[in-house]
């Protein structure tokens, strides 16, 4: 071949670009997208047990521990029955919690007798 031949088959417009591809078609396989909802799926039912752990975990279902001296008085209790402290200490510790728990309760509805609208607590 003479030099002069070899110029046409260089310049040919199939050896240059034999289809137009975009970027994604030329750079991204198709199982990617697979494993790309894959990870999507993952990351969200990872976020839903987090929320849902995290819910259960710091929630209070106990009404008991909420009521003014409740989880004091089973804690109480649970140290009688172990040996923990005495009757003697059980009695008079748990007498002063009620003695706290009821001065509480009369000062709240105390408080909600002088304001118009409120219903003392129950």
């Amino acid at each position: 071949m003479l030099p002069h031949q070899t110029l046409p088959m260089l310049i040919n417009p199939q050896t240059i670009a034999p289809e137009p591809l975009t970027l994604a078609a030329q750079s991204l396989d198709p199982k990617i997208w697979f494993y790309f909802a894959l990870l999507l799926v993952t990351i969200a039912a990872g976020a839903i047990i987090i929320y849902a752990l995290r819910r259960s975990l710091f929630t209070k279902d106990d009404l008991s521990a909420n009521a003014p001296g409740g989880g004091l008085l089973e804690h109480l209790d649970e140290m009688k029955r172990t040996g923990q402290i005495t009757p003697e200490e059980y009695n008079a510790t748990r007498q002063s919690i009620i003695d706290k728990a009821a001065l509480k309760m009369r000062e709240a509805a105390d408080v909600a007798k002088d304001t118009p609208g409120k219903q003392p607590p129950r």
